[in-house]
This record gives C-alpha cells, sequence and structure tokens, in this order.
C-alpha cells in the first residue's frame, strides 16, 4: 500500500473529531488526534506505506487516550450540573413511614429515625442520594 496523502489523514483524522461528537466516548477523539498528528509528521518525513502511518496514528492515539482521556472526561463533565440539581441539596422535610419525605420523595438517611415520632419537621442536607438530618425545626 502507497503512502496515504496528507489530506487524507487529516480528513480521516476530523472523521474521527466529527464521530466523536455522536458517540461521545473520548476514544475517537483521541484517534482522530492522532491521525492529524501522523498528516502533520507526513510533511517531515517520507512514509513508505500507508500502514505504518495508520499504525503510527492509532499507536499515537492510544498513548495520547491513556495520558489525557481522564482529564479530559472530568473537564467535559464539570459544567453538566443544573442549577435544579443545586437547589434541591438541603431544606425542611418531614419524617413520613420510617423515611425522610423532602420534595415530595422518600430518601434513604444516615440516621436511625426511630428516635423521631412520625410527623417531626426537619432540616435535612442531601448528599450522594442519601440524606442526612441537619436539624429538629
Amino acid at each position: 500500500m502507497n503512502a496515504l496523502d496528507v489530506y487524507y489523514l487529516i480528513a480521516m483524522g476530523v472523521g474521527l473529531f466529527v464521530l466523536e461528537m455522536f458517540v461521545y466516548t473520548f476514544f475517537f477523539f483521541w484517534m482522530g488526534a492522532g491521525f492529524i498528528i501522523v498528516a502533520f509528521l507526513t510533511l517531515l518525513v517520507p512514509f513508505e506505506s500507508g500502514l505504518t502511518q495508520m499504525a503510527l496514528a492509532l499507536t499515537v492515539g492510544v498513548i495520547l487516550m491513556f495520558a489525557f482521556r481522564k482529564k479530559m472526561v472530568r473537564f467535559a463533565s464539570k459544567g453538566q450540573t443544573t442549577q435544579e440539581e443545586h437547589a434541591h441539596t438541603s431544606g425542611p422535610a418531614v419524617i413520613e413511614k420510617g423515611h425522610i419525605k423532602f420534595d415530595g420523595t422518600y430518601w434513604k438517611c444516615h440516621e436511625d429515625l426511630s428516635g423521631y415520632p412520625e410527623g417531626t419537621r426537619i432540616e435535612v442536607s442531601i448528599k450522594d442520594n442519601v440524606a442526612s438530618i441537619v436539624r429538629v425545626i
């Protein structure tokens, strides 16, 4: 197989970037980056085989993926909480049926609720889908 033209390598890289927008795995992004890097490397170093170029592109992509994937996922997921999620993390609640009723939903609790009479009004804090009693109102 003859060496691939720089434009084909760039097109494969961009195609993988576009595929990443639909799949959102951060796998195809790094493979695309590998193809783009090899495309620019092809301008400097003449390759004899297209298979060598593709193997090098995938190798560079895997190395980049292992080096940066966790940082990229952490960066991308930072801004994905909504205001509603933040608004319902604490507030007044009632003890009903051995659970905490907060905003119309029954929650598990860290504390033993048997010491509280039914209908006791409390203030709760929700973290990791588990309620904690802050104080009795």
